[in-house]
């Protein structure tokens, strides 16, 4: 569940305006908006937060049988 919370975390990120700090308006363009989360955002703290590393685990922690 937290996992899918993050996903949709980077989906809200990616269609939340923001306010240009140069003109002080709000930027609405979703092209704009994209490009200002990846490049100025946490898109990449964010990928990285969502990836289930427990599934990448490689130890044989089930087969432990202090040997």
């Amino acid at each position: 569940m937290i996992d899918l919370a993050f996903f949709l975390d980077i989906l809200f990120n990616f269609r939340t305006t923001f306010i240009n700090q140069k003109t002080n308006t709000e930027v609405i363009d979703p092209t704009r908006i994209a490009k200002n989360y990846v490049f100025n955002g946490r898109f990449f703290v964010d990928v990285v937060a969502s990836i289930p590393f427990e599934m990448f685990n490689t130890s044989d922690e089930e087969n432990a049988d202090g040997e």
